[in-house]
């Protein structure tokens, strides 16, 4: 199996969730003079790539320490919706997906907009 890793790299003032603190990265120690690198980190949990546990909208939904590994890994099927306005199910009427399978919903709206605005509050995909 290939694994391919979806996430961004985690920066100093990277986009937050509005409403949000703004995260920081900041570097504490280097290597040249301490012998050893280091950073502090401070974020909310809606920053940057990341999943949300069941808890986050359903009252007494797990963690994500109770997730079994195997939910987070799969089989993959990539399905373009570029362009759409809305994604329903017929973006699988070409597709088969089977069961277990990681479904990707390749919108356009990637790292290229990292950075703007839009990218946290517009969700367009043009």
């Amino acid at each position: 199996m290939k694994l391919i890793d979806l996430t961004h790299s985690f920066i100093d003032h990277m986009p937050a969730f509005p409403g949000d603190p703004q995260a920081t990265l900041t570097p504490v120690a280097n290597i040249d003079e301490a012998g050893y690198t280091d950073h502090e980190l401070k974020s909310y949990m809606h920053v940057g790539t990341h999943m949300d546990a069941p808890l986050h909208m359903i009252k007494d939904g797990e963690k994500m320490d109770a997730l079994p590994l195997e939910h987070f890994f799969g089989p993959g099927v990539v399905l373009d919706v570029r362009g759409k306005q809305v994604i329903d199910a017929s973006v699988f009427e070409s597709v088969k997906v089977t069961r277990g399978s990681i479904v990707l919903l390749y919108t356009g709206f990637d790292h290229r907009k990292l950075g703007e605005s839009r990218y946290i509050t517009g969700y367009s995909p043009v």
